[in-house]
């Protein structure tokens, strides 16, 4: 996992064919599910959860901007 900055948040890299590995996806992990017997579970919904909260504050702050 990697940190993309305030944009991507967590990001982390899939590939779907270990041998070629010619394209890579890097997905922020803020919209992803996971199985919630991982042992990380519970801090990854943690993270989510205040990073959505921390993206429609952003948002909001940028709506409201745009009207004065």
């Amino acid at each position: 996992m990697t940190y993309a900055g305030d944009e991507g948040g967590i990001v982390c890299q899939l590939t779907f064919d270990a041998e070629e590995i010619k394209e890579r996806f890097f997905v922020s992990i803020t919209h992803l599910a996971f199985d919630r017997r991982l042992p990380v579970a519970r801090e990854i919904t943690a993270y989510q959860k205040h990073r959505i909260k921390r993206i429609r504050r952003v948002n909001a702050t940028d709506v409201s901007a745009a009207y004065h």
